[in-house]
Protein backbone atom coordinates (compact mmCIF):
# COMPACT_ATOMS: atom_id res chain seq x y z
CA UNK A 1 0.00 0.00 0.00
CA UNK A 2 1.31 3.56 -0.89
CA UNK A 3 -0.19 6.19 2.05
CA UNK A 4 -0.02 10.13 1.59
CA UNK A 5 0.43 12.07 4.66
CA UNK A 6 -0.90 15.07 5.36
CA UNK A 7 -1.90 18.15 7.12
CA UNK A 8 -5.95 17.85 5.44
CA UNK A 9 -3.97 21.33 3.33
CA UNK A 10 -1.42 19.63 1.58
CA UNK A 11 0.70 16.55 1.07
CA UNK A 12 3.65 16.51 3.87
CA UNK A 13 4.68 12.73 2.83
CA UNK A 14 4.40 9.99 0.62
CA UNK A 15 5.69 6.25 1.46
CA UNK A 16 5.84 3.16 -0.13
CA UNK A 17 5.17 0.38 1.88
CA UNK A 18 5.49 -2.12 -0.53
CA UNK A 19 8.86 -1.25 -1.38
CA UNK A 20 9.53 0.61 1.93
CA UNK A 21 10.92 4.02 0.48
CA UNK A 22 9.66 7.13 0.68
CA UNK A 23 8.60 9.11 -2.95
CA UNK A 24 8.78 12.42 -3.67
CA UNK A 25 5.85 15.55 -2.81
CA UNK A 26 4.92 17.54 -5.55
CA UNK A 27 3.03 20.83 -4.94
CA UNK A 28 -0.40 18.91 -5.99
CA UNK A 29 -3.10 19.13 -4.36
CA UNK A 30 -3.49 15.40 -2.17
CA UNK A 31 -6.71 14.77 -4.43
CA UNK A 32 -4.16 15.40 -7.17
CA UNK A 33 -1.25 13.19 -6.02
CA UNK A 34 -4.29 10.62 -5.21
CA UNK A 35 -4.81 10.45 -9.07
CA UNK A 36 -1.00 10.68 -9.74
CA UNK A 37 0.10 7.77 -7.27
CA UNK A 38 -3.12 5.46 -8.85
CA UNK A 39 -2.08 6.24 -12.33
CA UNK A 40 1.66 5.02 -11.93
CA UNK A 41 0.39 1.88 -9.41
CA UNK A 42 -2.88 0.97 -10.79
CA UNK A 43 -2.63 -2.51 -9.24
CA UNK A 44 -1.97 -0.99 -5.89
CA UNK A 45 -4.14 0.34 -3.28
CA UNK A 46 -3.61 4.31 -2.29
CA UNK A 47 -4.14 5.61 0.98
CA UNK A 48 -3.87 8.71 2.61
CA UNK A 49 -3.37 9.85 6.82
CA UNK A 50 -3.34 13.05 8.59
CA UNK A 51 0.22 13.07 10.26
CA UNK A 52 -0.69 12.92 13.47
CA UNK A 53 -1.96 9.85 12.97
CA UNK A 54 1.30 8.42 11.28
CA UNK A 55 2.56 5.96 14.19
CA UNK A 56 -0.79 4.81 14.55
CA UNK A 57 -1.75 3.41 11.04
CA UNK A 58 -2.32 -0.55 12.00
CA UNK A 59 -0.55 -2.09 9.08
CA UNK A 60 -1.34 -5.95 9.87
CA UNK A 61 -5.26 -5.22 9.00
CA UNK A 62 -4.91 -3.12 5.98
CA UNK A 63 -4.77 -6.34 3.50
CA UNK A 64 -8.15 -7.95 5.33
CA UNK A 65 -9.74 -4.02 4.94
CA UNK A 66 -8.89 -4.17 1.04
CA UNK A 67 -9.72 -7.81 0.43
CA UNK A 68 -10.57 -7.06 -2.98
CA UNK A 69 -10.54 -3.98 -5.61
CA UNK A 70 -14.05 -2.29 -5.02
CA UNK A 71 -13.56 -1.25 -1.38
CA UNK A 72 -13.15 2.23 -0.01
CA UNK A 73 -12.68 2.84 3.90
CA UNK A 74 -11.67 5.41 5.74
CA UNK A 75 -12.41 6.16 10.03
CA UNK A 76 -12.82 9.51 11.42
CA UNK A 77 -11.14 9.98 15.02
CA UNK A 78 -13.89 12.79 15.42
CA UNK A 79 -16.96 11.19 14.62
CA UNK A 80 -17.35 13.90 12.38
CA UNK A 81 -16.92 14.51 8.73
CA UNK A 82 -17.71 17.16 5.62
CA UNK A 83 -20.70 16.20 5.47
CA UNK A 84 -22.71 17.74 8.77
CA UNK A 85 -25.44 15.64 10.24
CA UNK A 86 -28.27 17.90 9.29
CA UNK A 87 -27.83 15.02 5.49
CA UNK A 88 -30.26 13.53 7.63
CA UNK A 89 -32.95 15.89 6.70
CA UNK A 90 -32.25 14.51 3.70
CA UNK A 91 -31.25 10.94 3.37
CA UNK A 92 -33.02 8.34 4.60
CA UNK A 93 -30.86 5.26 4.66
CA UNK A 94 -28.77 2.87 6.53
CA UNK A 95 -25.56 4.65 6.09
CA UNK A 96 -25.96 8.14 8.32
CA UNK A 97 -26.00 6.52 12.39
CA UNK A 98 -22.51 5.41 11.70
CA UNK A 99 -21.21 3.02 14.66
CA UNK A 100 -17.74 3.27 15.10
CA UNK A 101 -16.60 0.95 17.35
CA UNK A 102 -17.10 -2.15 13.62
CA UNK A 103 -16.90 -1.99 10.01
CA UNK A 104 -19.75 -0.17 9.55
CA UNK A 105 -20.97 0.15 5.73
CA UNK A 106 -21.38 4.27 4.56
CA UNK A 107 -20.65 6.58 2.10
CA UNK A 108 -19.42 9.35 4.71
CA UNK A 109 -15.53 9.33 4.49
CA UNK A 110 -12.39 10.87 6.65
CA UNK A 111 -9.12 12.64 5.77
CA UNK A 112 -8.26 11.36 8.95
CA UNK A 113 -7.64 7.80 7.52
CA UNK A 114 -8.05 5.90 4.99
CA UNK A 115 -8.01 4.30 1.02
CA UNK A 116 -9.16 3.42 -2.33
CA UNK A 117 -7.56 0.85 -5.11
CA UNK A 118 -6.67 2.69 -7.97
CA UNK A 119 -8.99 0.62 -10.03
CA UNK A 120 -11.78 2.17 -8.36
CA UNK A 121 -10.29 5.84 -8.11
CA UNK A 122 -9.10 6.61 -11.53
CA UNK A 123 -12.36 6.56 -13.18
CA UNK A 124 -13.22 9.26 -11.00
CA UNK A 125 -10.03 11.23 -12.69
CA UNK A 126 -11.67 13.22 -15.24
CA UNK A 127 -14.28 15.01 -12.86
CA UNK A 128 -14.09 18.31 -11.73
CA UNK A 129 -13.41 18.73 -8.13
CA UNK A 130 -14.57 22.55 -8.17
CA UNK A 131 -11.25 23.90 -5.82
CA UNK A 132 -13.33 20.94 -3.08
CA UNK A 133 -11.34 20.34 0.48
CA UNK A 134 -9.71 16.66 0.49
CA UNK A 135 -12.80 15.85 2.74
CA UNK A 136 -15.17 17.08 0.77
CA UNK A 137 -13.72 15.55 -2.18
CA UNK A 138 -13.81 12.21 -0.26
CA UNK A 139 -17.38 12.43 0.42
CA UNK A 140 -18.66 13.47 -3.17
CA UNK A 141 -16.34 10.60 -4.90
CA UNK A 142 -18.11 7.53 -2.09
CA UNK A 143 -21.46 9.42 -2.61
CA UNK A 144 -21.30 8.55 -6.52
CA UNK A 145 -19.63 5.54 -6.49
CA UNK A 146 -21.49 3.71 -3.54
CA UNK A 147 -24.63 3.47 -6.18
CA UNK A 148 -22.24 2.17 -8.81
CA UNK A 149 -21.00 -0.80 -6.95
CA UNK A 150 -18.14 0.44 -4.79
CA UNK A 151 -17.86 -0.85 -0.75
CA UNK A 152 -17.52 1.72 1.67
CA UNK A 153 -16.83 1.82 4.75
CA UNK A 154 -16.10 3.47 8.35
CA UNK A 155 -13.06 1.33 9.76
CA UNK A 156 -11.98 1.40 12.92
CA UNK A 157 -9.16 -1.28 12.24
CA UNK A 158 -7.00 1.18 10.31
CA UNK A 159 -6.13 2.20 12.95
CA UNK A 160 -3.73 0.57 16.19
CA UNK A 161 -3.80 1.17 19.67
CA UNK A 162 -4.51 4.35 21.28
CA UNK A 163 -5.00 7.52 18.80
CA UNK A 164 -5.60 11.13 18.77
CA UNK A 165 -8.98 12.85 18.38
CA UNK A 166 -8.26 15.49 15.49
CA UNK A 167 -9.85 18.27 15.09
CA UNK A 168 -13.16 17.99 12.97
CA UNK A 169 -13.25 18.54 9.83
CA UNK A 170 -14.49 21.84 8.01
CA UNK A 171 -18.15 21.40 7.53
CA UNK A 172 -20.04 24.19 4.80
CA UNK A 173 -21.93 23.73 1.42
CA UNK A 174 -24.32 20.92 2.15
CA UNK A 175 -27.33 22.58 -0.25
CA UNK A 176 -24.76 22.27 -3.05
CA UNK A 177 -23.88 18.90 -2.32
CA UNK A 178 -27.61 17.49 -2.23
CA UNK A 179 -28.04 19.18 -5.47
CA UNK A 180 -25.35 17.10 -7.04
CA UNK A 181 -26.85 14.01 -5.15
CA UNK A 182 -30.51 14.23 -4.56
CA UNK A 183 -33.21 15.41 -6.70
CA UNK A 184 -33.74 18.97 -6.57
CA UNK A 185 -36.59 19.10 -4.55
CA UNK A 186 -34.75 18.15 -1.48
CA UNK A 187 -33.03 21.56 -1.37
CA UNK A 188 -36.14 22.78 -0.38
CA UNK A 189 -36.85 20.67 1.89
CA UNK A 190 -33.47 20.48 3.70
CA UNK A 191 -33.88 24.30 3.88
CA UNK A 192 -37.36 24.06 5.21
CA UNK A 193 -36.03 21.47 7.78
CA UNK A 194 -33.33 23.84 8.97
CA UNK A 195 -35.55 26.55 9.54
CA UNK A 196 -37.95 24.75 11.21
CA UNK A 197 -35.91 22.37 13.50
CA UNK A 198 -33.03 24.65 13.81
CA UNK A 199 -34.26 28.20 13.17
CA UNK A 200 -31.60 28.91 10.37
CA UNK A 201 -32.70 30.50 7.48
CA UNK A 202 -30.11 29.50 4.72
CA UNK A 203 -30.99 31.93 2.15
CA UNK A 204 -27.66 32.79 0.82
CA UNK A 205 -26.42 29.13 1.31
CA UNK A 206 -29.46 28.71 -1.07
CA UNK A 207 -28.76 31.11 -3.48
CA UNK A 208 -25.45 29.59 -3.91
CA UNK A 209 -26.49 26.11 -4.24
CA UNK A 210 -28.04 26.87 -7.37
CA UNK A 211 -25.36 29.04 -9.04
CA UNK A 212 -22.67 26.09 -8.12
CA UNK A 213 -21.98 23.96 -11.10
CA UNK A 214 -23.25 20.43 -10.59
CA UNK A 215 -20.75 17.26 -11.29
CA UNK A 216 -20.89 14.77 -14.24
CA UNK A 217 -21.75 11.29 -13.22
CA UNK A 218 -22.10 9.48 -16.50
CA UNK A 219 -18.53 8.13 -16.91
CA UNK A 220 -18.65 6.16 -13.47
CA UNK A 221 -18.22 2.49 -14.16
CA UNK A 222 -17.01 -0.21 -12.42
CA UNK A 223 -18.00 -3.38 -14.54
CA UNK A 224 -14.51 -3.69 -16.05
CA UNK A 225 -12.74 -4.19 -12.62
CA UNK A 226 -12.49 -8.27 -11.20
CA UNK A 227 -13.39 -9.06 -8.42
CA UNK A 228 -11.79 -11.85 -6.24
CA UNK A 229 -11.48 -11.51 -2.51
CA UNK A 230 -9.13 -12.81 -0.78
CA UNK A 231 -11.36 -13.21 2.40
CA UNK A 232 -11.65 -16.81 2.79
CA UNK A 233 -14.10 -19.03 4.79
CA UNK A 234 -13.05 -22.15 6.39
CA UNK A 235 -16.96 -23.17 6.13
CA UNK A 236 -17.86 -22.21 2.67
CA UNK A 237 -19.59 -25.07 0.80
CA UNK A 238 -20.53 -26.85 3.68
CA UNK A 239 -23.83 -27.71 5.11
CA UNK A 240 -26.69 -24.73 5.44
CA UNK A 241 -30.08 -25.08 7.68
CA UNK A 242 -33.13 -23.22 5.91
CA UNK A 243 -35.50 -21.13 8.28
CA UNK A 244 -39.40 -21.20 6.90
CA UNK A 245 -42.26 -19.85 9.39
CA UNK A 246 -45.53 -20.71 7.80
CA UNK A 247 -49.38 -20.17 8.39
CA UNK A 248 -51.79 -21.68 6.52
CA UNK A 249 -50.15 -22.53 3.24
CA UNK A 250 -49.44 -26.18 3.58
CA UNK A 251 -49.47 -26.73 -0.67
CA UNK A 252 -47.17 -24.07 -1.73
CA UNK A 253 -45.26 -25.31 1.52
CA UNK A 254 -44.76 -28.55 0.05
CA UNK A 255 -43.74 -27.56 -3.28
CA UNK A 256 -40.61 -25.14 -1.27
CA UNK A 257 -39.41 -28.37 0.42
CA UNK A 258 -39.94 -30.21 -3.26
CA UNK A 259 -37.58 -27.60 -4.73
CA UNK A 260 -34.77 -27.96 -1.71
CA UNK A 261 -35.44 -31.54 -2.25
CA UNK A 262 -33.38 -30.84 -6.06
CA UNK A 263 -30.77 -28.69 -4.95
CA UNK A 264 -27.13 -29.25 -6.06
CA UNK A 265 -25.91 -28.28 -2.31
CA UNK A 266 -28.93 -29.82 -0.29
CA UNK A 267 -29.98 -28.55 2.83
CA UNK A 268 -28.84 -30.24 6.30
CA UNK A 269 -31.82 -29.41 7.92
CA UNK A 270 -35.06 -27.24 7.20
CA UNK A 271 -36.40 -25.86 10.03
CA UNK A 272 -39.98 -25.09 10.03
CA UNK A 273 -42.56 -23.27 12.50
CA UNK A 274 -46.08 -23.68 11.66
CA UNK A 275 -48.67 -21.66 13.39
CA UNK A 276 -52.82 -22.16 14.01
CA UNK A 277 -54.03 -19.60 15.98
CA UNK A 278 -56.87 -22.15 17.23
CA UNK A 279 -56.12 -23.95 20.06
CA UNK A 280 -57.68 -27.83 18.96
CA UNK A 281 -55.68 -27.55 15.66
CA UNK A 282 -53.61 -29.82 14.34
CA UNK A 283 -50.48 -29.63 11.91
CA UNK A 284 -51.75 -29.49 7.50
CA UNK A 285 -47.77 -30.31 6.92
CA UNK A 286 -48.71 -34.53 7.27
CA UNK A 287 -46.60 -35.15 4.02
CA UNK A 288 -43.81 -34.12 6.74
CA UNK A 289 -44.07 -37.56 7.86
CA UNK A 290 -45.88 -39.56 5.10
CA UNK A 291 -42.65 -39.08 2.53
CA UNK A 292 -39.35 -39.47 2.31
CA UNK A 293 -36.79 -36.32 2.60
CA UNK A 294 -33.31 -36.03 1.73
CA UNK A 295 -32.65 -33.94 4.53
CA UNK A 296 -33.65 -33.61 8.03
CA UNK A 297 -36.82 -31.61 8.60
CA UNK A 298 -37.34 -30.25 11.87
CA UNK A 299 -41.49 -29.39 12.54
CA UNK A 300 -43.04 -27.04 15.41
CA UNK A 301 -46.66 -26.59 15.61
CA UNK A 302 -47.53 -23.29 17.79
CA UNK A 303 -50.75 -22.17 18.79
CA UNK A 304 -49.54 -18.84 19.17
CA UNK A 305 -49.34 -16.13 16.41
CA UNK A 306 -46.64 -13.70 15.09
CA UNK A 307 -44.11 -13.95 12.45
CA UNK A 308 -41.57 -12.53 15.03
CA UNK A 309 -42.36 -15.21 17.63
CA UNK A 310 -42.30 -18.04 15.22
CA UNK A 311 -38.96 -16.76 13.76
CA UNK A 312 -37.44 -16.52 16.82
CA UNK A 313 -38.01 -20.51 17.82
CA UNK A 314 -36.60 -21.47 14.50
CA UNK A 315 -33.20 -19.03 14.93
CA UNK A 316 -32.55 -21.07 18.21
CA UNK A 317 -32.50 -24.35 16.11
CA UNK A 318 -30.03 -23.80 13.60
CA UNK A 319 -27.16 -26.11 13.67
CA UNK A 320 -24.98 -25.25 10.05
CA UNK A 321 -22.60 -22.56 9.79
CA UNK A 322 -24.88 -21.03 6.86
CA UNK A 323 -28.42 -20.44 7.48
CA UNK A 324 -30.84 -19.59 4.63
CA UNK A 325 -33.71 -17.68 5.88
CA UNK A 326 -36.81 -18.12 3.22
CA UNK A 327 -40.59 -17.61 3.02
CA UNK A 328 -43.29 -20.55 2.68
CA UNK A 329 -44.59 -19.36 -0.74
CA UNK A 330 -41.33 -18.96 -3.33
CA UNK A 331 -40.28 -21.15 -6.00
CA UNK A 332 -36.37 -21.92 -5.98
CA UNK A 333 -34.06 -23.23 -8.92
CA UNK A 334 -31.96 -26.11 -8.23
CA UNK A 335 -28.65 -23.42 -8.39
CA UNK A 336 -29.84 -21.21 -6.28
CA UNK A 337 -27.45 -21.68 -2.51
CA UNK A 338 -24.88 -23.17 -5.44
CA UNK A 339 -24.63 -20.00 -7.13
CA UNK A 340 -24.45 -18.10 -3.63
CA UNK A 341 -21.77 -19.95 -2.47
CA UNK A 342 -19.91 -18.66 -5.02
CA UNK A 343 -20.86 -14.99 -5.00
CA UNK A 344 -20.09 -15.43 -1.23
CA UNK A 345 -16.37 -16.42 -2.27
CA UNK A 346 -16.00 -14.46 -4.96
CA UNK A 347 -16.82 -11.22 -2.81
CA UNK A 348 -15.99 -12.42 0.87
CA UNK A 349 -18.98 -11.86 1.98
CA UNK A 350 -20.77 -13.23 5.09
CA UNK A 351 -24.77 -11.88 4.65
CA UNK A 352 -26.31 -11.86 1.35
CA UNK A 353 -29.68 -10.79 0.29
CA UNK A 354 -30.92 -12.41 -3.06
CA UNK A 355 -33.10 -10.91 -5.80
CA UNK A 356 -36.99 -12.75 -4.86
CA UNK A 357 -38.83 -11.31 -8.03
CA UNK A 358 -42.78 -11.51 -8.36
CA UNK A 359 -43.95 -13.27 -11.41
CA UNK A 360 -43.05 -11.04 -14.84
CA UNK A 361 -41.26 -8.78 -12.80
CA UNK A 362 -37.73 -8.03 -14.10
CA UNK A 363 -33.98 -7.53 -12.01
CA UNK A 364 -34.24 -3.69 -11.67
CA UNK A 365 -30.75 -3.44 -9.65
CA UNK A 366 -27.89 -6.11 -12.07
CA UNK A 367 -24.57 -5.95 -9.94
CA UNK A 368 -23.83 -6.21 -6.00
CA UNK A 369 -24.55 -3.32 -3.92
CA UNK A 370 -24.51 -2.45 -0.46
CA UNK A 371 -27.84 -3.15 0.20
CA UNK A 372 -29.90 -1.02 2.21
CA UNK A 373 -32.38 -3.89 3.36
CA UNK A 374 -33.21 -7.35 4.64
CA UNK A 375 -35.60 -9.15 3.48
CA UNK A 376 -36.48 -12.61 5.36
CA UNK A 377 -37.39 -14.08 2.41
CA UNK A 378 -34.32 -14.43 0.38
CA UNK A 379 -31.89 -13.61 2.53
CA UNK A 380 -28.34 -16.32 3.17
CA UNK A 381 -26.07 -15.47 6.15
CA UNK A 382 -23.26 -16.96 8.30
CA UNK A 383 -24.53 -18.39 11.38
CA UNK A 384 -22.09 -16.37 13.97
CA UNK A 385 -23.39 -13.28 12.06
CA UNK A 386 -26.72 -13.44 13.47
CA UNK A 387 -25.65 -15.65 16.66
CA UNK A 388 -27.83 -13.65 19.70
CA UNK A 389 -29.72 -11.85 17.39
CA UNK A 390 -33.17 -11.86 17.83
CA UNK A 391 -36.30 -10.45 15.75
CA UNK A 392 -37.71 -7.58 17.99
CA UNK A 393 -40.69 -8.55 19.10
CA UNK A 394 -41.54 -4.79 19.17
CA UNK A 395 -42.47 -5.20 15.88
CA UNK A 396 -45.18 -8.25 16.26
CA UNK A 397 -48.28 -7.45 14.17
CA UNK A 398 -46.54 -4.59 12.48
CA UNK A 399 -43.42 -4.11 9.95
CA UNK A 400 -40.18 -3.28 10.47
CA UNK A 401 -39.24 -6.62 11.94
CA UNK A 402 -37.15 -7.77 9.14
CA UNK A 403 -35.29 -4.14 9.00
CA UNK A 404 -34.66 -4.02 12.24
CA UNK A 405 -32.91 -7.47 11.93
CA UNK A 406 -30.73 -6.38 9.37
CA UNK A 407 -29.95 -3.43 11.35
CA UNK A 408 -28.87 -5.47 14.18
CA UNK A 409 -26.33 -7.46 11.74
CA UNK A 410 -24.79 -3.90 10.23
CA UNK A 411 -23.97 -2.93 13.85
CA UNK A 412 -22.12 -5.98 14.64
CA UNK A 413 -20.02 -5.23 12.11
CA UNK A 414 -21.09 -7.33 9.36
CA UNK A 415 -22.40 -5.69 5.59
CA UNK A 416 -24.91 -6.75 3.89
CA UNK A 417 -24.55 -7.26 0.16
CA UNK A 418 -27.22 -7.54 -2.53
CA UNK A 419 -26.47 -10.78 -4.92
CA UNK A 420 -28.75 -9.80 -8.04
CA UNK A 421 -29.59 -13.73 -8.97
CA UNK A 422 -33.15 -14.35 -10.44
CA UNK A 423 -33.72 -17.46 -9.07
CA UNK A 424 -36.65 -17.11 -6.77
CA UNK A 425 -39.66 -16.34 -7.42
CA UNK A 426 -42.29 -15.12 -4.74
CA UNK A 427 -45.89 -16.02 -5.82
CA UNK A 428 -47.22 -13.74 -2.43
CA UNK A 429 -49.63 -16.87 -1.95
CA UNK A 430 -53.27 -15.35 -1.53
CA UNK A 431 -54.03 -17.43 1.02
CA UNK A 432 -52.07 -17.66 4.92
CA UNK A 433 -49.60 -15.19 5.49
CA UNK A 434 -48.65 -13.25 8.98
CA UNK A 435 -50.45 -10.21 8.73
CA UNK A 436 -53.82 -10.28 10.70
CA UNK A 437 -55.67 -7.80 11.87
CA UNK A 438 -54.39 -7.96 15.72
CA UNK A 439 -55.69 -6.20 18.84
CA UNK A 440 -53.30 -3.60 19.61
CA UNK A 441 -52.88 -1.26 22.62
CA UNK A 442 -53.71 2.20 21.08
CA UNK A 443 -56.75 0.98 19.51
CA UNK A 444 -59.01 2.26 21.43
CA UNK A 445 -57.62 5.97 22.14
CA UNK A 446 -59.06 9.43 20.88
CA UNK A 447 -56.35 10.37 19.59
CA UNK A 448 -54.85 7.17 17.22
CA UNK A 449 -51.02 7.19 16.59
CA UNK A 450 -49.47 8.43 13.52
CA UNK A 451 -47.08 6.67 11.99
CA UNK A 452 -47.92 3.03 13.25
CA UNK A 453 -45.29 2.93 16.50
CA UNK A 454 -44.08 -0.36 15.32
CA UNK A 455 -42.56 2.04 12.18
CA UNK A 456 -41.33 4.62 14.93
CA UNK A 457 -39.72 2.54 17.01
CA UNK A 458 -37.52 1.26 14.38
CA UNK A 459 -36.46 4.61 13.24
CA UNK A 460 -35.90 5.72 17.15
CA UNK A 461 -33.63 2.68 17.37
CA UNK A 462 -31.60 3.07 14.40
CA UNK A 463 -31.70 6.47 13.04
CA UNK A 464 -30.21 9.48 13.77
CA UNK A 465 -32.34 12.71 14.69
CA UNK A 466 -32.04 14.75 11.93
CA UNK A 467 -33.38 11.31 10.14
CA UNK A 468 -36.02 11.20 12.21
CA UNK A 469 -37.12 15.07 11.71
CA UNK A 470 -36.48 14.41 8.14
CA UNK A 471 -39.29 11.51 8.45
CA UNK A 472 -41.71 13.41 10.19
CA UNK A 473 -41.79 16.33 7.52
CA UNK A 474 -42.29 14.18 4.73
CA UNK A 475 -44.64 12.18 6.38
CA UNK A 476 -46.83 15.09 7.14
CA UNK A 477 -46.61 16.29 3.38
CA UNK A 478 -47.47 12.97 2.42
CA UNK A 479 -50.08 12.08 4.68
CA UNK A 480 -52.16 15.78 4.13
CA UNK A 481 -53.69 14.71 0.91
CA UNK A 482 -55.01 11.26 2.02
CA UNK A 483 -57.30 12.86 5.34
CA UNK A 484 -60.03 14.87 6.01
CA UNK A 485 -58.52 17.99 7.56
CA UNK A 486 -57.97 20.38 5.08
CA UNK A 487 -57.19 23.55 6.98
CA UNK A 488 -53.55 23.28 7.26
CA UNK A 489 -53.33 24.84 10.56
CA UNK A 490 -55.84 22.43 12.33
CA UNK A 491 -54.23 19.78 9.99
CA UNK A 492 -49.91 20.36 11.72
CA UNK A 493 -52.60 20.61 15.45
CA UNK A 494 -53.85 17.40 14.83
CA UNK A 495 -50.58 14.91 13.36
CA UNK A 496 -48.29 16.91 15.99
CA UNK A 497 -50.78 14.97 18.60
CA UNK A 498 -51.07 11.96 16.75
CA UNK A 499 -46.85 11.65 16.28
CA UNK A 500 -46.58 12.17 20.15
CA UNK A 501 -48.84 9.01 20.92
CA UNK A 502 -46.81 7.52 18.28
CA UNK A 503 -43.51 8.30 19.87
CA UNK A 504 -45.26 6.95 23.28
CA UNK A 505 -46.16 4.06 21.86
CA UNK A 506 -43.27 3.27 20.36
CA UNK A 507 -40.68 3.94 22.99
CA UNK A 508 -43.46 1.91 25.19
CA UNK A 509 -43.33 -1.27 23.18
CA UNK A 510 -39.35 -0.76 22.73
CA UNK A 511 -38.59 -0.46 26.81
CA UNK A 512 -40.95 -3.12 27.21
CA UNK A 513 -38.50 -5.87 24.88
CA UNK A 514 -35.39 -3.95 24.54
CA UNK A 515 -35.31 -1.01 27.39
CA UNK A 516 -31.41 -0.79 25.93
CA UNK A 517 -32.21 0.11 22.44
CA UNK A 518 -32.49 3.52 22.78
Amino acid sequence: MIIIFHDRKKVTKVFDFINNQERSVSDATIQKTLYQLGKENPNECIGWCHNKLENHVNHKFLKTIFHHDLIMASFSTSKAYAVPSAIGYVEDSTYLNVKYNVTYPTWLMSSDIGGIHAKALLPFEKLPDHNLSFDQFLNHLSKQAIKKGLFCYSEPKLLSQEFPDLEKPEQKGLLSFVKNHYRQRWIFILFFDYLVYETRFRIWPLIKAFVTPKFSKDTIDFSGIEIRSTHTFDDLNSSYDVLIPTLGRAEVLKDVLLDLSKHTILPKKVIIVEQNGLPDSETELNYIYDQEWPFEIDHTFIHQLGACNARNIALKKISSPWVFLADDDIRLTTTLIENAFKFINQYGVSALNMASLRKDEELSQTFPIQWYAFSTNSSFVKTSVIKGIAFGMEHEFGFGEDSDFGMKIRNKGTDIIFYPNSEILHLKAPVGGFRAKMKLPWDNEGVQPKPSPMVLAHRLKHTTREQLLGYKTILFFKFYKAQGIRNPFSYVSSMKKRWNRSLHWAKYLINKYNPDAI
